[in-house]
């Protein structure tokens, strides 16, 4: 049907404008033609009588449609426009016509098409915007009307309770849950009356949770599909608005940053702080300059830094939802970017921190499986960095992927454990291998949570993998280590520089595995003597969780809004109080109520604090709310026990009694080698006594302690709890810990009828674990062998040109070490002859550790080290000579002697700027030397200069060299640092580096890709070692400089043995140094242990170095041995050249 015509018939067949002017229009009038208005009356029903027009059927039609209701137009929102009356009025004379409504349309167009009257798709940007290079600038100015339904934070489901409930349970839940843990607690509290709480726990929690789901207001709670779909995010479906969101909060902005960063950063650095901040700045001076992607991110910040400076969930999660719709706009699911996936992982954290039961914590487990799919897509995982020559953007990328990783580990332990599903990363992804650990500097924030998480990282997982798996789960010898790995790792939070929310939230990283892992063996019934390490372990993590607890919540030291990290461990903290109410809860424990000594009753005060913490969150979630009634019904019921002291046999095990003070018996301590001591400090003069156990079992493990002295008397609060590491080397033996140190009383100010409570304070030290040699298997315990003092130190010039040392100890025990300096053998000699002044008469462990103690103790040295990390070492050999001709023959040889890998100088002398023509013979050379099947590493041995050094790694970089060595001398650090940005090659260099403070320079540069300290050069096995921790930080690894002897190497094997990091070792078999007779293996008498295949060389495994030197050859050939002297290069005009 067509639309109602409103123009005069006349002006409709000229198809001009009318103006519709009564009774005649302007164009009639000015024309003084008739008009169809003044030849229709207004109160006239019928049609107007015929005219002479040819538009008699139209007007018969315009003049009937009115009377038609479905005609009629309509105003938005329903309104209808009302006709023009058609009867005349009740005076009879003229009706005065009504005044006509515009039509108010809604323009569906962007504003541009609209202005230049064109199609428009209506899509965000359109096309033609987009096409013409308009789509920033595409807006829309039509209005979103509402729906006449508010927004509901959840999709509305009809839900049966119990049908919510079996679906809860249906998935697996491993022993990581806290569901074991009700399930214990119910045997052992029948007497509590708690039972039926217990097990209405997950039914009101539910009901509750549904009942939320049902409320259109559910306070702090993102809804459960966040960030996907969620209908209160559809407000912001416009960019403006979200644009008009931020800037309603424009005064507050630097603010809510601040807070963001202040709390959130420091314990997850997700964002890149300082592009943040650059960001955040070009979005104000132009806010349409940035894209959905970062504006999500954005705003995701601003919700996390609101919460933490207003603490008002409304705008946060205001917030949330506008992030999701702009997440919603970018290809997330197709072609993620880092700033999509920095959005995902603020995400997380969002969903962890805000939403507050076991269902949201459930949700995020789902959730982060996305993203670490997402994470594996882009190659996040990978460790090495895209391959030369990539653009700076890419190298960008892969750095700040590799931050996004290690959140993301974080974050997929810390869900795993809460909710007791399968890690979402498998350890094929995050091989051992992958991620090293990290010993260098820690003085960021930032770089010690990364390091801290990436050395732990696949041991934990691994760990949950095995605790929360249906079959094969981890065996008690299987938890010892797993302990002593995570130990490890912890000794890591003793170096890490940063504040103290944060080593106290790493801190909590750690305690919570170690609770989990050890959960299954401390609940046993005979866990006590059965399974000691697991009992007290789980007893010490249970209350450091809950005084780290007490600390986050303490406004005077811990940072603003810190009680926000709190509730990512709230379910930590709940598996923490449950686990240490059932130590209180047994009957047969030492620390039942039988045995209430006071560590029991500060237990359960730590309990009570703990439980009124609780009760500040319970508003915020039906299960903390549960939670909180179910820890205070069990602590009110322990603290109307009774207390009673019986005397315990010594011969039970369990608790023995000396003049009021009780002394808990130290447990078998296998890996873990923890001394566990509580000194108790009281102001009445009572003295601290202290006494042995007695009747400790006998094992074949490292044995530790742990004991307790405190007065029963005194009421004892714990006022700090840490884990610091011994610095002490480990030694193979260990005498057991059973005495504890006489503490005598603090004298304070306090009058005589004063009284303060004592402190408790509970120090875990935990040390490395070493394996034990077959040799002394059968040892029990064992003293500490002590070396006697220093007797006579002498020192050997050997030919061809090394400088061996000898140690001798009043006892005859000896040591051998290696201190050649090439060309400087007169300097070195000099300095021993002072040091011998200096050391004769010291004891030998301290003067000349650690070789003569691993003799003694018939162990190698990398067992001092902290265990071997490979049974074999991957070496090269050298071929040519300083002026280097033919190689093609040498490498045939090499190959034939079991290398598979070799290195030959570049050049020989070089001038500053000489013919190119004169690189070409090297290119030539390893050419020849890759034909052979072998890898080549090419050392400059610094004697190009910046022009020359720069040609010839060009050339070299299509044949994929091993390394180029020293291009330049390290004292051009800038010049390094230009060409190592533009070679596509490994650069290696060290050799003239002689400590860490050398090294650290190139590493903080970048500009070193191979680190190769010589052992001889820095200072001995324990510099090497740091060196090599250091570069492992800056992921670099080590082949170690050796031209050497046979102790210089056998040193060098040892580090490497133990050192992640290590790549290849340098071998001087057959270097064209070794002239008159002498090589690597003549000083020794058992040069088999070096025998190559394949390219390696097997672990030596006899005691200290692994060889052993032929003394009296040592002393024929240092008769009337010269010092070796460096030789030099003449350039033509009579110049000296770098040799």
């Amino acid at each position: 049907m067509s639309r109602q015509a409103k123009s005069c018939t006349r002006c409709r067949q000229q198809k001009v404008r009318c103006d519709r002017v009564s009774p005649r229009c302007s164009r009639c009038a000015s024309s003084k033609a008739s008009c169809s208005f003044s030849q229709q009356p207004c109160a006239s029903v019928s049609p107007p009588p015929s005219t002479p027009s040819a538009s008699t059927e139209s007007q018969d039609l315009f003049l009937s449609l009115p009377s038609s209701p479905s005609l009629v137009p309509e105003e938005p929102h329903g309104r209808r426009v009302e006709p023009e009356p058609a009867h005349p009025s009740p005076g009879g004379g003229r009706g005065i016509q009504a005044k006509r409504k515009k039509r108010r349309r809604a323009c569906l167009s962007c504003v541009r098409c609209h202005r230049l009257k064109i199609k428009c798709d209506k899509k965000e940007p359109c096309t033609r915007c987009r096409l013409s290079g308009w789509g920033r600038q595409c807006e829309y100015t039509h209005r979103v009307e509402p729906s006449g339904e508010a927004a509901l934070p959840y999709v509305l489901t009809e839900e049966d309770p119990q049908v919510a409930l079996a679906t809860w349970h249906a998935p697996h839940r491993g022993l990581s849950h806290w569901r074991s843990l009700l399930s214990k607690a119910s045997c052992l509290a029948p007497s509590l009356g708690c039972v039926a709480q217990l097990e209405s726990l997950p039914v009101l929690a539910t009901e509750d949770a549904i009942l939320r789901n049902l409320s259109a207001t559910s306070g702090v709670m993102l809804p459960d599909n966040f960030p996907f779909n969620s209908p209160r995010a559809s407000p912001f479906a416009c960019i403006q608005k979200v644009r008009t969101l931020i800037g309603s909060h424009r005064g507050d902005c630097d603010a809510f940053v601040e807070g963001y960063l202040g709390l959130y950063q420091m314990v997850h650095p997700i964002i890149n702080t300082d592009e943040f901040r650059a960001r955040v700045s070009a979005y104000w001076d132009d806010p349409r300059c940035l894209d959905a992607a970062w504006l999500s991110q954005f705003l995701m910040v601003l919700a996390l830094g609101q919460l933490v400076v207003t603490g008002k969930t409304a705008p946060t999660v205001e917030l949330c939802m506008a992030a999701e719709a702009c997440l919603a706009k970018t290809p997330f699911m197709l072609r993620p970017n880092i700033s999509i996936m920095r959005t995902m992982c603020l995400m997380v954290l969002a969903k962890l921190t805000t939403n507050a039961t076991c269902w949201s914590f459930d949700a995020c487990w789902n959730l982060l499986g996305f993203v670490v799919r997402q994470a594996i897509c882009l190659g996040f995982h990978r460790r090495h960095p895209p391959t030369y020559p990539s653009p700076p953007v890419e190298y960008a990328d892969w750095e700040a992927g590799r931050a996004i990783w290690t959140t993301l580990l974080y974050f997929n332990i810390q869900v795993a454990m809460i909710s007791g599903m399968p890690s979402c990363i498998s350890t094929d992804v995050i091989a051992s291998h992958d991620l090293a650990s990290d010993l260098g500097s820690l003085d960021t924030a930032a770089l010690a949570w990364h390091t801290v998480i990436h050395t732990s990282g696949p041991t934990i997982i691994k760990i949950i993998s095995r605790v929360n798996a249906d079959t094969n789960l981890p065996s008690y010898a299987e938890i010892l280590e797993y302990s002593s790995q995570v130990r490890q790792c912890m000794s890591i939070l003793d170096r890490v520089q940063g504040p103290r929310t944060l080593r106290m939230t790493l801190d909590m990283f750690f305690r919570r595995v170690l609770l989990v892992l050890h959960r299954r063996h401390a609940l046993d019934v005979d866990a006590p003597s059965k399974y000691p390490v697991s009992y007290w372990a789980s007893l010490e993590c249970s209350l450091a969780l809950l005084v780290h607890q007490r600390d986050l919540y303490d406004q005077d030291k811990a940072p603003r809004g810190a009680d926000l990290l709190v509730r990512l461990y709230m379910l930590d903290v709940f598996a923490a109080g449950m686990t240490a109410t059932i130590h209180l809860l047994r009957k047969d424990a030492p620390l039942a109520s039988g045995f209430a000594i006071p560590p029991r009753q500060t237990i359960v005060e730590t309990l009570q604090a703990c439980t009124e913490l609780w009760a500040n969150e319970t508003i915020q979630s039906p299960c903390f709310k549960m939670g909180h009634a179910l820890l205070d019904r069990v602590v009110g019921a322990l603290l109307e026990g009774t207390v009673s002291l019986p005397h315990i046999s010594k011969d039970s095990g369990r608790l023995s009694k000396w003049d009021g003070f009780f002394r808990l018996p130290t447990p078998p301590y296998t890996h873990d080698m923890m001394n566990a001591r509580a000194i108790a400090q009281d102001n009445q003069g009572d003295q601290t006594t202290s006494a042995k156990a007695e009747n400790l079992p006998k094992v074949e493990e490292l044995p530790s302690a742990a004991s307790y002295a405190v007065n029963p008397r005194r009421k004892t609060t714990i006022s700090s709890l840490s884990s610091k590491p011994h610095h002490t080397t480990p030694c193979q033996y260990s005498q057991p810990c059973t005495d504890m140190e006489h503490v005598p009383p603090r004298s304070s100010g306090a009058g005589a009828g004063e009284h303060r409570s004592s402190q408790l304070i509970i120090t875990y030290n935990p040390k490395r674990t070493i394996s034990r040699p077959s040799a002394i298997t059968n040892h029990t315990t064992h003293p500490t062998p002590r070396m006697g003092k220093i007797a006579k130190i002498e020192y050997f010039r050997v030919p061809p040109r090394w400088l061996f040392v000898k140690i001798t100890d009043q006892d005859n025990n000896t040591g051998w070490g290696e201190a050649s300096l090439e060309g400087h053998t007169q300097a070195v000699e000099g300095c021993l002859d002072a040091w011998r002044e200096q050391y004769t008469g010291l004891e030998a462990e301290y003067a000349i550790h650690p070789p003569p103690i691993p003799r003694k103790l018939n162990v190698p040295i990398y067992q001092l080290l902290g265990g071997k990390l490979r049974s074999k070492l991957k070496v090269y050999a050298w071929i040519g000579g300083d002026r280097p001709s033919d190689v093609e023959q040498a490498a045939l040889a090499r190959k034939a002697q079991g290398f598979t890998a070799v290195k030959m100088n570049a050049t020989s002398d070089m001038g500053w700027l000489d013919s190119p023509a004169r690189l070409a013979s090297c290119v030539e050379r390893v050419q020849a030397v890759k034909a052979q099947g072998l890898d080549v590493g090419v050392d400059f041995h610094g004697r190009l200069h910046r022009p020359m050094a720069k040609q010839l790694a060009a050339l070299l970089a299509p044949l994929q060299p091993l390394f180029i060595e020293e291009p330049l001398l390290p004292e051009h650090i800038e010049a390094v640092r230009q060409l190592a940005g533009q070679a596509a090659v490994p650069v290696a260099l060290g050799e003239r580096l002689h400590s860490r403070w050398d090294a650290k320079p190139f590493l903080e540069a970048s500009c070193v890709d191979v680190l190769q300290p010589d052992v001889c050069h820095v200072g001995g096995i324990s510099e090497l070692r740091r060196i090599a921790a250091m570069a492992e930080a800056y992921d670099v690894p080590i082949a170690p400089h050796c031209p050497l002897g046979p102790v210089a190497l056998a040193a060098c094997l040892q580090v490497a043995a133990a050192t992640p990091n290590f790549a290849i070792q340098e071998m001087s078999l057959g270097i064209h140094y070794n002239v008159g007779g002498y090589d690597l293996l003549s000083y020794i008498t058992n040069p088999h242990i070096w025998d190559v295949k394949d390219g390696y060389v097997e672990l030596m495994d006899g005691p200290g170095l692994g060889i052993s030197v032929n003394e009296r050859l040592v002393r024929e050939a240092s008769k009337g041995a010269e010092a070796w002297v460096s030789p030099g290069f003449v350039g033509p005009g009579g110049e000296l050249r770098e040799w």
